[in-house]
C-alpha cells in the first residue's frame, strides 16, 4: 500500500527521449560576460565561466548570481572577489548591482592557482558547520 505522499508524487522512471535545449531560450541574449581565472594566461582557453547577460536591458548579470556561480566553480570559495583586470583592484558593488563590463577575474585570496570543478556533476556541496 502506498502512503499519501507516494500517491501524490510521480517520479520519472526514465529520461526524456527528446529533451529541449535550454540555451534555445537565450538566443535573444547574444551578449555574455566572461569570468577568467587569474592564475592562467589570457589566451582564449582562460575562461572560468561565461554567463549570459540577461538580467537587465543594459546587458549585465546580477553580481550576486555571478558571485555564487564563480564561487561554486572555484571550489566553494565564498571568500572570492571580482576584479575588472588581471591586476585590478577588488570591485566593491552593492548586492543588487549589475556587472556591465565584458570580462572580469575571480580571485580567491591567497590562492592564485586555485583548483576548479570542471563540471557541475563533479561539484561537492559543502557540509554545514
Amino acid at each position: 500500500m502506498l502512503s499519501a505522499t507516494q500517491e501524490k508524487v510521480k517520479l520519472r522512471s526514465r529520461p526524456l527521449q527528446n529533451p529541449t535545449t535550454p540555451l534555445a531560450s537565450f538566443n535573444r541574449y547574444p551578449h555574455f560576460i566572461k569570468f577568467k581565472h587569474p592564475g592562467y594566461s589570457d589566451d582564449a582557453k582562460n575562461t572560468l565561466l561565461r554567463l549570459y547577460a540577461i538580467d537587465h536591458e543594459n546587458n549585465g548579470p546580477h553580481i550576486n548570481t555571478a558571485f555564487v556561480a564563480c564561487a561554486i566553480v572555484a571550489g566553494n570559495s565564498w571568500n572570492g572577489y571580482f576584479t575588472d583586470g588581471r591586476n585590478g583592484e577588488r570591485i566593491h558593488m552593492e548586492p543588487d548591482e549589475l556587472l556591465l563590463k565584458d570580462t572580469y577575474y575571480f580571485y580567491v585570496p591567497n590562492d592564485v592557482q586555485y583548483a576548479v570543478y570542471p563540471s557541475f556533476s563533479e561539484w561537492v556541496m559543502m557540509e554545514e558547520e
